[in-house]
Order: structure tokens, then sequence, then C-alpha cells
């Protein structure tokens, strides 16, 4: 995939230059990604365990947040992110 889209090594060091800037927002992205999700009625029906669920997505999120912008893009990290894909194609 990254050489598909071409991301370089340059791509990855300018995701880490923004993490200081963007990084002390990460919960607030989360929160406001949430509340928007859940004015679609469709998307709302996923979240069937109340607010322990969505607060565990909110974190979830978070984290992500955090890895994408680590500049860490090996194996790893496209294992996690295949899962994480699949999981949001079975939903």
């Amino acid at each position: 995939m990254v050489q598909y889209v071409g991301f370089s090594a340059a791509d990855a060091n300018n995701i880490i230059a923004l993490r200081e800037a963007v990084a002390p927002h990460f919960t607030e992205v989360a929160e406001k990604f949430y509340v928007a999700l859940l004015k679609n009625p469709m998307a709302r029906a996923v979240f069937t365990g109340g607010n322990s669920q969505l607060a565990h997505q909110r974190e979830l999120l978070t984290g992500w947040l955090s890895e994408v912008f680590s500049g860490d893009y090996g194996q790893e990290y496209y294992e996690k992110q295949l899962r994480i894909g699949l999981t949001h194609l079975q939903v």
C-alpha cells in the first residue's frame, strides 16, 4: 500500500512533525466524531452497549489517532489497521 500511494519517509516525517500540534486535540476529535456519528440512526444502531461502549470507542479512536501520528508504519501497524478495517466491514 505504501508503494501504491507513494507514501514516503518524508510523508511520515511530516505527519510526525504535526503530532505535537494535533495530539492535544485527539480527545476532542474523538468526542466530536461520535457526536456526529450518533446523529445517523443506522450508525447509532451499532452501539448497543450504552455509554460504556461509547466511552470505550472514543478511547480506541484516540489511541488510533495517536498511532497514526506516531510515524511507525511497519508491519505491525499495517496488520492492526487491517484488522480494524475488516472489523468495520463486518459491522
